[in-house]
């Protein structure tokens, strides 16, 4: 059948049948977002800060003074981008060794000249006539000259608090021997020969001090042309005491207040016939109130005056020896790097006396299908000497254990675990807070609660008492000393004591505190575990891990800091986010702690209760399978765990939370690698 289509038909437009969108919009109300603006940022500097209320217009910085005189380099003065030398320091040039006229050198300090310096820049050329000395405040420079063969030679770098050009000073004819080239953008103060001389004419303790300079080569010589030293030996008498006080700087900075302001324009128009759904007026006010903050963190990083840029101090924190190179533990958990942080890493540690021997291969093999991270072999030196300390300390000092069970102690390896968990402790006085806390802890548990005559029966008597070893009983006059009496009762106590009065001495406040809040804890978890022992109770699953929750490692990652050298604030380890990381990591390694001491707690008498246990018990399933379910659950804790420390590193990204994330880290795959190698305590079962 053949259709006949009219072609004038084709050409006519559809008719529209019904109301269209663009016409109906004419009569709908719009959902509209709040107006947005790119330049908002998360402005964490602002957050963090501590902040002082003003009350005047100005902030002054009273400070002690401080420099030292004869380490052979000059200090200075930071006032943001201003650079001024000490005074005092100026006594470590050669030509003014010796002279103490503390006005003269503090008019020679302000005839210092600032001149800021770029990378590559040629500051003096060898030969050219030389007419002041330079002292380095910041940067490195490299001096130069020719060689025996006609080539361009280095001839030494200088750094902060280095100088050049002393002799410029005293010679009219003076010229440069060295080329100097900056490598890095710097700061030097240059003081001329003219500046020099003017001073000098108008202060004649200083031409005597100089005109005595330049007659030391007449000074009486050894036979090997060495400047003789005078001495004497064999006196008697009172010796002189040395007195002393403290002086403060003369010049103390002030920051005057600083404003951020400009004008809003709203016209009244705008406001009464455009202000709904949404406020004008309040809108283009939130607008401009983010963009006044954005300014002021800028403000506090790259102003001249006062932001932290300009004011961060030339000489590095740490100047101790680094350790010799080796595998860097850990992950650290996502977040940004640049500026500030330097924090993220390991500190330095102590030089070694000497290479440490080859470590031997870890014993043991890991839990087939258990999630974790291989740690590098911790370093013998430090694992031989924490030993070493740490049983000293066991024995002497606090009679921790009679003489049949020292193949006990030794076998429990403490120097290896705590150095597997803490590789960034700067010394080891830093790891044995670690290391007394940790031994301590362990004969609380064995002594009260299992190996060594511990009961459930009265355990909540024996806790309290131990737990005031570690927060201190404030009692009557009368009763104190009955109190400090018995902190020497028992092991348990002694080692609690001795162990918390280091710890306070190495920690703040508030590292003390929280770590006395988390034994807290862990002793209400060991109550909640002697009351199922007394009842022959086996609990929920759930039950079970919510009592592992507080019974559990928790208290030794908490310290990581501590033991690093360094604090999380009190504020940042007290975040929702940061408790919940904290609690994944020691929830997750007390369950490596139940599947590597499964064997040997069914071997022991009586029933012990861990997570394979209590799931074959409640879930009515093989021990086989229990033990690879609790596997499972140990990794699901671990990569939450692992999650939640992203999470906080990409969302809070500074640089003393992303080191502690880090030392939580490590501490967990530490303290899996001490589980797996200690084949003194733990053997796996035979299900694979």
């Amino acid at each position: 059948m053949t259709a006949q289509i009219d072609p004038q038909a084709q050409l006519e437009p559809p008719r529209q049948s019904s109301l269209s969108t663009a016409a109906a919009r004419k009569l709908a109300t719009t959902t509209k977002s709040a107006p947005q603006m790119q330049e908002i940022t998360s402005r964490w500097l602002l957050r963090m800060l501590p902040w002082v209320e003003t009350k005047g217009g100005a902030y002054r910085v009273n400070r002690r003074l401080s420099y030292t005189v004869g380490d052979g380099r000059v200090d200075f003065v930071q006032d943001g981008g201003l650079v001024r030398v000490i005074p005092q320091e100026l006594g470590e040039l050669a030509l003014l060794r010796g002279f103490e006229d503390v006005e003269v050198l503090g008019t020679l300090a302000c005839r210092c000249v600032q001149r800021d310096f770029r990378a590559g820049e040629v500051l003096v050329e060898r030969g050219a006539p030389a007419g002041e000395i330079h002292l380095i405040a910041h940067g490195r420079i490299n001096q130069t000259s020719v060689g025996k063969y006609g080539d361009e030679v280095a001839v030494t770098v200088l750094a902060d608090g280095d100088r050049f050009g002393e002799h410029a000073l005293l010679d009219a004819d003076a010229r440069w021997d060295h080329t100097a080239t900056a490598e890095t953008a710097g700061t030097l103060l240059t003081l001329s020969r003219a500046d020099f001389a003017a001073v000098m004419s108008a202060a004649p303790g200083l031409r005597a001090h100089v005109d005595a300079f330049g007659s030391l080569p007449r000074q009486r010589q050894n036979r090997h042309g060495e400047a003789e030293i005078a001495m004497s030996a064999g006196h008697v008498g009172e010796v002189a005491l040395p007195g002393a006080f403290v002086d403060y700087e003369l010049r103390p900075r002030e920051y005057e207040l600083s404003v951020a302001q400009t004008v809003l324009r709203v016209h009244t128009r705008v406001a009464d016939l455009y202000n709904g759904p949404m406020n004008q007026t309040e809108e283009q006010l939130r607008l401009t109130i983010e963009a006044l903050r954005e300014r002021q963190e800028h403000e506090l990083i790259n102003n001249r005056e006062f932001g932290l840029l300009h004011n961060a101090d030339f000489k590095p924190a740490d100047t101790a020896v680094p350790a010799p190179p080796g595998p860097v533990p850990g992950r650290i958990p996502g977040g940004p790097r640049g500026l500030g942080t330097a924090g993220l890493y390991p500190g330095r540690r102590e030089a070694s006396p000497g290479p440490p021997p080859a470590a031997a291969p870890a014993e043991g093999r890991p839990i087939p299908g258990l999630y974790h991270h291989p740690v590098p072999e911790p370093d013998p030196a430090r694992v031989e000497d924490v030993g070493r300390r740490i049983k000293s300390w066991a024995v002497d000092e606090v009679e921790l254990y009679p003489e049949e069970w020292e193949g006990q102690f030794d076998g429990f390896s403490v120097g290896r675990y705590m150095v597997a968990c803490h590789p960034d402790a700067p010394t080891v006085d830093h790891l044995m807070i670690a290391t007394r806390l940790m031994v301590a802890e362990n004969a609380v548990d064995d002594c009260y609660c299992e190996d060594h005559g511990g009961s459930p029966v009265g355990l909540g008597g024996r806790l309290l008492l131990a737990h005031t070893a570690l927060d201190a009983l404030h009692t009557t006059e009368e009763y104190q000393p009955r109190w400090a009496e018995s902190l020497h009762a028992d092991a348990p106590r002694r080692a609690y004591r001795s162990a918390m009065e280091y710890f306070v001495r190495h920690s703040t406040p508030s590292q003390a505190d929280r770590y006395r809040h988390d034994m807290a804890r862990l002793h209400l978890g060991y109550l909640a575990e002697a009351a199922w022992a007394e009842t022959d109770h086996v609990p929920e699953v759930w039950e079970y891990l919510a009592m592992r929750q507080f019974n559990n490692f928790r208290p030794c990652p908490t310290i990581t800091d501590t033991v690093g050298g360094y604090e999380l604030p009190a504020d940042l380890h007290a975040q929702p986010a940061m408790q919940r990381v904290l609690a994944l990591a020691g929830n997750a390694s007390t369950i490596v702690n139940d599947l590597y001491s499964y064997t040997k707690e069914l071997a022991s008498p009586g029933r012990h209760l861990n997570l394979p246990v209590v799931i074959a018990e409640r879930e009515g399933v093989s021990d086989r399978d229990a033990y690879l379910k609790a596997v499972e659950v140990h990794n699901d804790l671990m990569r939450d765990f692992e999650t939640e420390a992203a999470a906080l590193a990409a969302a809070c990204p500074l640089p003393s939370v992303l080191r502690f994330l880090r030392g939580v880290a490590v501490w967990v795959d530490g303290n899996h690698y001490w589980h797996q190698t200690n084949t003194y305590r733990y053997s796996l079962p035979d299900f694979w």
